[in-house]
């Protein structure tokens, strides 16, 4: 039980030892030595600014009011990954503000670090001088003394004095062995809590436009105007509309003849002589919840409804229905109503004679509109010159507008919520500025083609060679 108590204790006290820290600084590692097998190494600086130590959003604790002295017990430095051939052979010195403090000194025998490990060094350790061979005994305390008993680790508040500036050196004091290691790290924590950094509330993405930025063409020799190119677009967040056209159905007939005909945008069937042609079709899925669907409809017949009869239905009931002696009957009509994703439609057609051409419907214009939020944004140019056109020197501003909606799915139309928002940029062309030869250097012999007219433009880029020139159109052809 007694052994058991001591295991605990020691577990206790290590984990209290090795905590969380404020800072962390770290310098890079290397070989040791640096070169060859003997010799003093200086692994360089790590630096602590108390008055640039700040919050995630920039501010600093000092203007906070924070009292940045070095808890003095929280100093912790670690050499990591350290593998050497003769361990002994080491003399790990830290310099704190120009003050040495040797952290060990000969110890770990032959042996203590032909396996990599880390040293870590820290008040209240295991005795440097203990450690004499196989695994290091961390933390050690440094066996030059105490960081306590440094100003720089236990009484300095960093935001009235400072910086803290920490040195690395490793002498391999005999020859023949050589090792290396990873990083070094110097952390700890404050004597004061650190105080509270302001909160920010992270941005929120919202619909934007993507908005080209101004920019300037610069025209070359000859040209007197330029391609100019630009397409602004929404961002993922202003949702989509998503249109089908395709009703996807398909037929169910029965008896013959049944002509039934779908090629993805219309359909049609007739039938006659007791023949059935049926059609139906799902409304597709949509994330945001009902659809706004719309289609038009016909049906003819050149008896009486009651001889083939015809029921057009839906997710909201019966759209159409005739089946009375109300004679010949040609009907037609177009549908717009909300549906659910998955709701069905159904066209049910049946001839119950042999008499005439029977009876006949169609379906065409289908549309099922589906929003993926429950706005969406929609973009269009509102004042500026066109992408792609040709544009000779001067100034052009393009405005973008894009205007909220939401679809108003029974009605099978977009209503507008009034937000609007806009984007503006311009495109500067600017005239050739360079150099123009003063002397004109003409083609002797230009092969022109002529259109069926028997006419040909000659411009001046066609004749002139050479240069370079300014703006072709400045330069008149004469014969």
């Amino acid at each position: 039980m007694k052994k058991i108590l001591l295991t605990f204790f020691s577990a206790f006290l290590c984990l209290g030892l090795i905590q969380a820290q404020d800072v962390t600084l770290s310098g890079a590692g290397g070989l040791i030595p640096a070169t060859g097998t003997s010799g003093s190494t200086d692994y360089g600086d790590v630096v602590f600014d108390g008055s640039t130590f700040a919050c995630p959003d920039g501010t600093l604790y000092c203007d906070l009011g924070a009292d940045l002295t070095i808890d003095p017990a929280s100093v912790t430095v670690t050499l990591a990954n350290v593998q050497h051939t003769f361990a002994s052979d080491l003399e790990i010195t830290l310099t704190i503000n120009g003050v040495a403090l040797d952290l060990s000194s000969d110890n770990g025998s032959f042996d203590g670090l032909d396996t990599a490990a880390d040293l870590v060094f820290m008040d209240g350790g295991a005795a440097a001088t203990s450690w004499t061979g196989g695994t290091p005994p961390n933390p050690i305390e440094p066996e030059g003394g105490t960081f306590a008993s440094f100003a720089d680790f236990s009484s300095v508040d960093y935001c009235a004095g400072g910086p803290l500036t920490v040195n690395l050196t490793i002498n391999d004091d005999a020859g023949g062995d050589s090792g290396s290691f990873g990083t070094w790290t110097v952390a700890f924590s404050f004597a004061a809590p650190l105080p509270a950094c302001p909160v920010v509330a992270p941005p929120t993405e919202t619909c934007a436009i993507n908005c080209p930025a101004d920019q300037t063409i610069e025209l070359e020799p000859g040209e007197c105007a330029e391609v100019v190119f630009f397409e602004p677009t929404l961002n993922d967040l202003c949702g989509t509309l998503e249109t089908t056209t395709i009703f996807g159905g398909m037929f169910t007939t029965a008896g013959a003849p049944a002509d039934a005909t779908d090629n993805g945008t219309d359909v049609s069937a007739q039938t006659d002589n007791g023949s059935t042609a049926d059609y139906s079709w799902t409304v597709p899925a949509c994330a945001s919840g009902n659809l706004a669907v719309s289609f038009d409809w016909t049906y003819d017949n050149d008896e009486s409804p009651f001889w083939d009869p015809f029921t057009l239905s839906g997710p909201n009931g019966v759209i159409a229905s005739f089946t009375g002696f109300t004679g010949v009957t040609s009907e037609s009509g177009s549908v717009c109503e909300s549906a659910a994703p998955g709701s069905v439609y159904t066209a049910a057609l049946t001839s119950r004679d042999g008499v005439g051409d029977g009876g006949m419907y169609t379906l065409s214009n289908y549309s099922a509109v589906c929003a993926s939020a429950a706005t969406v944004w929609t973009l269009e140019q509102t004042s500026g010159i066109m992408s792609g056109t040709y544009n000779p020197a001067g100034e052009y501003c393009m405005v973008y507008t894009a205007e909220e909606f939401m679809l108003d799915a029974a009605n099978c139309a977009l209503a507008s919520t009034g937000e609007t928002m806009e984007c503006e940029f311009c495109i500067t062309i600017n005239d050739y500025t360079g150099p123009v030869t003063s002397v004109l250097a003409c083609n002797d012999h230009v092969n022109i083609s002529l259109d069926e007219n028997c006419q040909a433009l000659i411009t001046p880029d066609m004749v002139l060679e050479g240069g370079p020139y300014g703006c072709y159109e400045d330069y008149t052809i004469t014969t």
